[in-house]
């Protein structure tokens, strides 16, 4: 035979079930009151803990993110990075780069490309070692820039000259 305990908060919670939401038993004491406004102020607070800890686990899980996620930004020049022109332009617009945003974006380049068939190896070879953003610097790019994109719709190209193109 199973034997039943029953106590006064058993009682309350059943009484409570039957009651119509919204209403109060006559018989509430004061304490009971005191502890239902209590209860209600700490399920508040609880309530908000957890929007607090979910605001707190989503900020982490973006920071990672970014963290791991770095866009590889790739650079071909017609020239060497030290001729004190065009090349070297593109290349100081490169290191800028790096310089503003840091640790969220990498780098890399390929100098002396000719142009032609060997520029389309060159931005290919780009294309597949990761780069998600791949700038060419030279009118003679245009052509290989475009064979290589229509290859890889994932990457995005830009020819130096605002010639835009995505496959």
């Amino acid at each position: 035979m199973k034997r039943r305990i029953t106590t006064p908060l058993h009682l309350l919670l059943a009484a409570t079930a039957l009651v119509a939401p919204g209403t109060a038993f006559a018989q509430s004491t004061p304490r009971e009151a005191e502890l239902e406004a209590r209860l209600a102020k700490l399920e508040a607070e609880m309530q908000s803990l957890r929007a607090d800890l979910a605001s707190a686990r989503s900020d982490q899980a973006a920071t990672a993110a970014v963290a791991q996620d770095k866009t590889k930004v790739g650079f071909i020049y017609v020239g060497p990075v030290g001729d004190g022109g065009w090349t070297y332009e593109h290349d100081q617009g490169r290191l800028a780069l790096e310089e503003e945003f840091g640790d969220m974006v990498e780098t890399v380049y390929q100098e002396n490309v000719p142009e032609g068939a060997d520029a389309e190896r060159a931005i290919t070879q780009m294309a597949l070692s990761g780069a998600d953003l791949i700038f060419t610097t030279s009118f003679g790019f245009m052509d290989p820039t475009i064979a290589v994109a229509e290859k890889f719709p994932d990457v995005k190209f830009r020819e130096t000259r605002e010639i835009d193109y995505e496959a």
